[in-house]
């Protein structure tokens, strides 16, 4: 088992044992941290997990450590900085988004801080063990005037170099954000001579509004996967996105809608337990990926107890593109051990046939194929299996069956993310989330189907929840 990103570049590094499963063995329900421990940054060092977080505790100390065999089971051991040894570059103040990745036989932390005169920066101390003690650089790794925020490490073993990954903080004057990259010497304490900073992406899908951050590099198959965060992290609209490239420095292709998400409200938690994911930190178990992320109780959205530390397994489509949870939600029921096979329902399977009876009004029957979406990346199309060439799209606000004439803005209007339906929050029914319109979810209106706002006063979310009878 390899620690993707990490232990399957630095050999001498121990991984997850492959032996009696033990402890690791037993099942788990969400939250994991039923505490704030914002931004989980995890990596697996010699026999354990350890994760740091935002935040500085009671006593001063800023960063705290946790110790876990299992990534369920959490025990705090300490912190990045104790009392007393904060950097001297920084002005005490929001110590934010850590993370511990080994780098040439030594442990790294990268982290952001306010500097003296109150700019986020991207800082960076080191250790040589996990659990510290850590001594800071001296000066900021990464500055601009708008703050950077939200570093991470990866190296690339094929390439023979590493490299950091960080937000630009353009947001907090309004701008579009942006994720960069630049390479690191064999320290990772400073930048390659001559190197360059390059943008990987930028906020420019509806769902992200003009916020993207918190990014997270896997390499699958040859290819790079960026993991992000985007909108605002104090409400549902927070979700983790993915971007896919052939080459580190891109392009990047984005999948057309979040890979986790809980983005309609629920202000009871009587069905959506959690709002607001995001920050995730990606590695590899001993069957799968898993996504450790934080999250919110969806009755105590930017209230304590905070932002709880959250785990689901990630499968992969036949597209290629990553499933994290309930069907790109966050598990709400007690899951199987992360050591098992077992895989999470998912509404709508690309490659099959469903029946959907509310679906009937549109003229054609009520017989739908399923398809990867149109634009893709957590997301299906539906096609009429009565009326083949004719897919199930929104245009002015009404649903329509409507054959492809090949635009972009078909293809956006015809492809849905598959979500648990809003009153079972279950596969046993589903819910379908606009993709370029990410408010608007489909609903019964009448004797037709619309797109409606969420946030409209009239939205009722028993007429957005469809129940599906898979075809044989």
């Amino acid at each position: 088992m390899l620690l993707v990103g990490e232990a399957e570049i630095f050999e001498e590094v121990d991984v997850w044992d492959d032996g009696d499963d033990g402890d690791e063995g037993k099942s788990f329900c969400n939250p994991v941290v039923a505490q704030d421990a914002p931004d989980p940054g995890v990596t697996w060092a010699k026999d354990a997990w350890y994760m740091v977080t935002t935040g500085q505790g009671p006593d001063g100390g800023a960063f705290d450590i946790r110790r876990s065999p299992d990534l369920v089971s959490w025990q705090a051991i300490g912190s990045i900085f104790p009392p007393g040894s904060h950097p001297k570059w920084s002005n005490n103040t929001d110590y934010w988004a850590p993370e511990i990745h080994h780098v040439n036989g030594r442990f790294n932390a990268y982290f952001t801080a306010r500097n003296e005169k109150g700019v986020l920066s991207v800082g960076v101390a080191t250790s040589d063990k996990v659990e510290g003690p850590y001594v800071d650089a001296g000066q900021p790794l990464v500055t601009d005037p708008v703050g950077t925020i939200d570093p991470t490490f990866f190296r690339d073993q094929d390439l023979d170099a590493q490299y950091v990954i960080w937000k630009v903080d353009a947001n907090s004057v309004g701008k579009q954000t942006t994720i960069k990259i630049r390479e690191v010497d064999d320290k990772g304490m400073a930048f390659v001579e001559n190197s360059v900073e390059v943008d990987l992406i930028r906020s420019d899908l509806p769902w992200e509004g003009i916020v993207i951050e918190a990014p997270w590099m896997v390499k699958r198959n040859g290819e790079y996967y960026l993991f992000y965060s985007g909108n605002c992290y104090a409400n549902e609209r927070y979700c983790v996105g993915v971007a896919r490239s052939a080459s580190i420095y891109g392009p990047y292709k984005k999948a057309a809608a979040p890979i986790l998400q809980q983005s309609a409200p629920d202000p009871s938690a009587s069905v959506r337990k959690f709002a607001g994911p995001g920050h995730c930190s990606v590695v590899q178990g001993k069957r799968d990926m898993i996504m450790v992320y934080h999250a919110w109780r969806a009755d105590k959205l930017g209230g304590a107890p905070g932002r709880m530390v959250m785990v689901d397994r990630i499968e992969w489509g036949a597209d290629g593109w990553p499933i994290v949870g309930n069907s790109c939600t966050p598990t709400c029921e007690t899951q199987p051990p992360l050591t098992s096979t077992s895989s999470v329902p998912r509404c709508l399977e690309p490659g099959r046939c469903y029946i959907i009876p509310e679906f009937g009004v549109l003229g054609a029957g009520n017989e739908f194929r399923v398809y990867s979406g149109r634009q893709a990346g957590g997301t299906v199309s539906l096609e009429s299996v009565k009326k083949p060439g004719c897919f199930l799209r929104h245009r002015f606000g009404i649903i329509h069956l409507e054959p492809s004439d090949f635009s972009p803005l078909f293809d956006a209007d015809a492809s849905w993310s598959a979500l648990p339906g809003l009153t079972s929050g279950t596969a046993a029914s589903f819910s379908l989330r606009s993709v370029n319109y990410p408010d608007n979810w489909v609903t019964v209106r009448g004797a037709g189907l619309e797109a409606c706002s969420i946030y409209d006063k009239s939205f009722k979310p028993a007429v957005a929840d469809f129940l599906v009878e898979p075809k044989a």
